[in-house]
């Protein structure tokens, strides 16, 4: 909420003419007002007296410097921050809506359908977070890995935050990489057109163009004529020179099996590939069992590899 909603806010209130959630919020914040001033014990009465007085009978003007109170409560909440959020509107505010937060496992590409149908997909450990519903002027999501999003034309521009970037779009497809631990956050559009965003410079970035953020220049290139890679949104899991220890291990969390290897040399040796959404695990085992040549003996919620 900006100062000029608050005010909007405060003198429907003076005048008369607020909604009962607004009245039901400012008259909260001028009893807690009230509340935090030291005055002697014996004032209790008298206080009452005049807080209801200050509502019901006297002029606007009279009671301006506990709305003022109650102006700088609701200004120190939005400034400081809270686990809630909040949008522009004060309905919000009486009733936050939850934040909904998805991490996908590292190795694996998880879809994510957000409250407006728009869909997001996942790379392994990838986090992102968004609310349970879209209101207000923006669709916001926060994001912290690489996503694939296919977002769903709307008046309401949405508006992805990530660690370096800020992506503005109204409805189209692109691949956003930005970390915390990403030196060169980039986003690649596919379809349509966003709005790239770090500090104070904007740059448009259309179908098949990709825009690379170089942190240690503080430069935005822009990379034309790209081919898009979105190969891996289609899969389930993907491995880039990992070795199969690592492979097994993943396997054992996502099945919830046990995968013993009992050959060192197996364990250190290197795998890249990735498997489909419709692969089973039998499926993936076959392919490493082919591959590496390796043995592999299968009992109910057990395999031993060899």
């Amino acid at each position: 909420m900006n100062i000029v909603q608050l005010k909007r806010i405060l003198n429907n209130y003076l005048s008369g003419r607020a909604p009962a959630k607004e009245r039901q919020l400012i008259d909260q914040y001028l009893q807690q007002a009230w509340d935090n001033r030291e005055v002697p014990e014996d004032t209790e009465v008298q206080r009452l007296e005049v807080l209801d007085h200050l509502r019901t009978a006297m002029r606007p003007r009279m009671y301006l410097r506990w709305i003022s109170a109650a102006a700088a409560s609701i200004l120190l909440m939005v400034t400081a921050g809270t686990a809630w959020h909040y949008s522009e509107e004060i309905e919000e505010w009486v009733h936050p809506i939850p934040l909904k937060q998805v991490y996908a496992d590292k190795y694996r590409v998880q879809k994510v359908m957000l409250p407006d149908s728009s869909v997001a997909v996942l790379n392994g450990g990838t986090i992102i977070e968004f609310p349970s519903t879209f209101h207000g002027k923006n669709r916001t999501v926060k994001v912290n890995g690489e996503a694939y999003f296919d977002v769903v034309p709307d008046k309401h521009p949405f508006v992805i935050s990530s660690p370096n970037l800020r992506v503005t779009v109204l409805g189209t497809s692109f691949v956003l990489a930005d970390s915390l631990h990403n030196g060169q956050p980039k986003v690649s559009v596919k379809t349509g057109k966003v709005a790239v965003s770090v500090a104070s410079i904007v740059q448009q970035v259309g179908a098949s163009e990709e825009l690379v953020y170089n942190l240690q220049q503080n430069q935005l290139n822009l990379f034309r004529q790209q081919e898009i890679n979105t190969d891996w949104i289609t899969k389930s899991m993907v491995f880039n020179d990992n070795t199969l220890q690592e492979v097994f291990n993943t396997l054992e969390h996502v099945y919830h099996i046990d995968i013993r290897c009992d050959n060192d040399s197996i364990r250190h040796q290197r795998f890249t590939g990735a498997f489909e959404a419709s692969d089973t695990l039998d499926d993936m085992l076959k392919v490493l069992t082919v591959s590496y040549r390796l043995h592999m003996t299968k009992n109910h919620n057990s395999i031993v590899i060899r």
